[in-house]
């Protein structure tokens, strides 16, 4: 990881053509080797700026959208954060913190071996779908474009499109993948596209 971070940081200064960038004035230096792992996140987080309406702003929280590293110091924040969470359910003898060693992280995406017996067929092939955790949310989630939304309306249909192509290429079963569907049509219903373009791009997915 750190040897990634550094790559990531010679890049950037690599491509200013400088060992140092100037940022509203004041020259902003990097030296690899006197700085530590801890150091070059700290670096990659207080240093990212935008430029908007002629002024430029700095970024105080968050990871920097848009930076190379941000993928991955999002997947190491969110995997120490499970592996806390795991040694926490072992110390009070938590059945859910041994089943958990089973489950494997990218980014923002889990997949999770199961030991239950529903969740593989007759000859032992494991049965594979997709689950969205907004669906257990008390609270609605903006996932796609309104219908009276500021942009082509074609683009909200093909958005529908290839979702439909994401749940059939994740859902082993063809029942796991009619479940996606419908819960999908439903939304683009709720979000006030007219049913006949929601069943219209519906049918053409199916058939192709």
């Amino acid at each position: 990881v750190r040897e990634k971070l550094y790559f990531l940081i010679d890049t950037l200064f690599k491509n200013a053509g400088s060992e140092y960038l100037v940022v509203q004035g004041n020259y902003v230096r990097y030296d690899r080797n006197n700085m530590s792992t801890t150091g070059i996140i700290d670096f990659i987080l207080k240093n990212s700026f935008a430029y908007y309406g002629g002024q430029l702003y700095q970024q105080y929280k968050g990871i920097p959208q848009g930076n190379n590293a941000s993928p991955q110091i999002a997947d190491l924040t969110l995997a120490i954060m499970e592996y806390q969470y795991i040694r926490n359910n072992i110390k009070v003898g938590h059945t859910l913190a041994f089943s958990l060693n089973r489950t494997f992280r990218y980014i923002d995406a889990l997949f999770h071996i199961s030991d239950s017996h529903s969740e593989f067929t007759n000859s032992g092939k494991a049965q594979i779908s997709l689950y969205n955790k907004t669906d257990d949310y008390s609270f609605s989630v903006v996932r796609y474009p309104h219908f009276e939304s500021n942009i082509p309306r074609y683009m909200g249909a093909n958005t529908m499109h290839g979702e439909i192509i994401r749940i059939y290429r994740n859902c082993s079963s063809i029942e796991n993948f009619l479940d996606r569907v419908r819960k999908l049509v439903k939304y683009f219903i709720l979000i006030q596209y007219p049913k006949d373009i929601v069943f219209s791009r519906l049918y053409k997915s199916l058939n192709r």
